[in-house]
């Protein structure tokens, strides 16, 4: 990558750093597609005028993403350029199979334009002769029904993504396609079926070494599991939370696992160990963002007044019980 970028390649540069940065993108790796696609940017020489819009589409985008403590500011910045770039996408002409197609309507979103815009854009890429550009537009259509609470559209396009992805054998895609359809049904109320498309999500994920990817479905199946009562296997997403989190280096996940202990905990009644997690969650987080550690503040006391609620019933419950007159919550 470094040659054709030190050797004047610019065009070379681009094209390399942009498949590049698309599979560091499935895969969660947000950092590496930001530097490379910065450096394929400053090569010297001529590109196409496409092609480096698209890259520094992307940049923005990866920008941002790897960025946790990245400021308002910094995010306004980055839409901002996103949107000018997004204006300067809708005026040039690109091939059916460009990777542009796909970038087009997703930069458009990103830049607050209409709604009608953005289904307009998408229609279009969705003529492209690429079947795996198609199918991603299918999963991106879904994502924006389930913005708008569109459960129909939402379903339609998820289910002809997967069934796309699985023809042409995308595991990413796969994945992505069987989270949302999970969603679906726990919405539905099968969660036997919405833990079984997780699993096979999270295989999907971790077979492509998608870390981050897997913190969070792991999040989404210990959810289902303490809704089904089954608490061993919530503790084992726990772990493997841990696990990815380590590899990955990201310490937010760290949070996400001790919250998750903490949730577990108040499934079970206890309350001394949702308040050990707390505590653990406050020291974590010291050193970070404030509106993240805001954030975590704010779902660690809902825990704890969840706890404490429950507590107080029992209490209460114990001592109505024995017939006592006079009812102490403070113990």
């Amino acid at each position: 990558r470094r040659f054709v970028c030190d050797d004047g390649q610019a065009q070379a540069a681009l094209d390399l750093a942009l498949d590049m940065a698309t599979y560091w993108t499935v895969t969660g790796r947000h950092a590496d597609a930001s530097s490379w696609l910065e450096l394929a940017l400053q090569a010297p020489g001529r590109t196409d005028p496409g092609t480096r819009l698209g890259a520094e589409a992307l940049h923005a985008i990866s920008l941002v993403a790897s960025n946790m403590n990245a400021t308002p500011d910094a995010i306004s910045a980055s839409l901002q350029k996103l949107r000018t770039i997004g204006r300067q996408l809708g005026q040039v002409k690109m091939p059916a199979d460009s990777m542009l197609v796909l970038l087009r309507p997703i930069v458009a979103m990103f830049s607050d334009e209409p709604p009608e815009l953005v289904d307009r854009l998408v229609d279009e890429g969705l003529t492209s002769t690429d079947p795996w550009i198609v199918a991603t537009l299918r999963m991106f259509r879904a994502g924006m029904a389930e913005n708008n609470g569109d459960v129909v559209t939402m379903r339609t396009n998820a289910e002809a993504a997967l069934t796309a992805f699985r023809e042409i054998g995308e595991r990413w895609g796969m994945a992505s396609c069987l989270g949302v359809l999970a969603q679906l049904k726990a919405m539905d109320a099968d969660v036997d079926g919405a833990i079984d498309d997780l699993q096979e999500a999270l295989e999907l994920t971790r077979s492509i070494g998608g870390h981050d990817d897997a913190v969070m479905l792991n999040l989404r199946l210990a959810n289902l599991r303490i809704l089904t009562g089954d608490f061993d296997a919530a503790r084992d997403c726990v772990a493997a939370m841990r696990e990815s989190s380590e590899i990955g280096g990201n310490s937010y996940h760290t949070v996400f696992t001790h919250i998750l202990v903490a949730e577990i905990a108040h499934a079970e009644g206890d309350a001394r160990e949702i308040t050990d997690r707390l505590d653990t969650i406050g020291n974590t987080k010291k050193a970070h963002t404030k509106g993240y550690a805001i954030a975590s503040a704010s779902l660690a006391a809902l825990l704890l007044f969840n706890a404490y609620n429950d507590k107080v019933k029992l209490i209460l419950s114990r001592q109505i019980t024995a017939g006592a007159s006079n009812v102490h919550l403070i113990t």
